[in-house]
């Protein structure tokens, strides 16, 4: 049985896309980006345990980008999150 050879070239293109757009500022779009290309990805035949791998590394460097993010950013997602807004004014 003959190996699936898997083509690398999506992943570096979306990266690219997705990079250039976070360098823009707009952090919205770029998540949205995130979401549609790994879901993309997936779909064309990627190994599920580079998305695992994905997400452990966004857990890892999620305390550091915290604190990059202009306030106005912060607030933007705590208002999404569990945490009660008017705590972390």
């Amino acid at each position: 049985m003959q190996k699936k050879q898997e083509n690398h070239s999506n992943r570096y293109y979306a990266g690219l896309i997705i990079g250039l757009i976070a360098l823009s500022g707009d952090l919205g779009v770029a998540l949205v980006f995130v979401a549609v290309m790994a879901l993309m990805l997936l779909c064309t035949g990627m190994s599920p345990w580079y998305a695992a791998g994905g997400l452990g590394l966004v857990a890892l460097a999620a305390p550091i980008l915290w604190n990059r993010l202009i306030p106005y950013q912060q607030k933007r997602i705590l208002v999404i999150s569990i945490f009660n807004y008017t705590t972390c004014i």
